[in-house]
């Protein structure tokens, strides 16, 4: 099944309950907010793509002046109302990340996305990231796991970036709690 089709049956029949989640929500991602606020502005980000934008439940509340935003989500469903939040340097675009070509930007931000991914696609992603100077990848995480199970892409796994098969260069930067333990994973093309 495609992803388009994986992910709009899941917003239509609100799989993750209210929109993107719970991980979305306004109220379990202040930390995680004031992170990427911080690391943006220390970062001197001037350009941010976010794939798997879903609904903008804790986005809008970010303060995305002097950045220019482009939002991509393969979900049309979710991006009928995301498209809402549009500005003069927000935009927003359905495509599949895996297939499509990304656009390039300062900093990739990929949040609660990969760990609906099967191993395969998340592998796909991982060539692309030299588009972009930073990536945060940020997911349910385990510290403690070894080696990533496998899933049909649209469930659920906790992940370790660190971890067979994936084993990327990067690091944990910052866990919070969001209903469950999150890290957020830096990559960087070190340039």
């Amino acid at each position: 099944m495609a992803h388009a089709d994986i992910f709009n049956a899941i917003y239509t029949n609100k799989v993750w309950g209210n929109g993107s989640g719970e991980g979305s929500a306004e109220e379990l991602t202040r930390d995680y907010r004031k992170f990427l606020h911080n690391f943006l502005r220390a970062n001197h980000i001037r350009s941010v793509v976010d794939l798997g934008c879903g609904d903008w439940q804790f986005s809008r509340h970010m303060d995305w002046s002097g950045i220019e935003y482009c939002g991509i989500d393969v979900s049309s469903v979710v991006l009928e109302t995301t498209r809402n939040f549009s500005a003069p340097n927000i935009r927003f675009q359905e495509m599949n990340g895996i297939e499509g070509e990304l656009p390039s930007a300062d900093l990739l931000i990929c949040k609660d996305v990969v760990q609906h991914w099967s191993n395969t696609d998340i592998l796909q992603l991982f060539p692309k990231l030299p588009r972009f100077r930073l990536a945060l990848i940020t997911n349910a995480f385990h510290p403690a796991i070894t080696e990533n199970q496998d899933i049909v892409t649209g469930d659920f796994r906790p992940l370790n970036l660190l971890a067979k098969p994936f084993d990327i260069k990067g690091s944990y930067i910052y866990c919070f709690m969001a209903g469950e333990p999150k890290g957020v994973f830096l990559w960087s093309r070190g340039d």
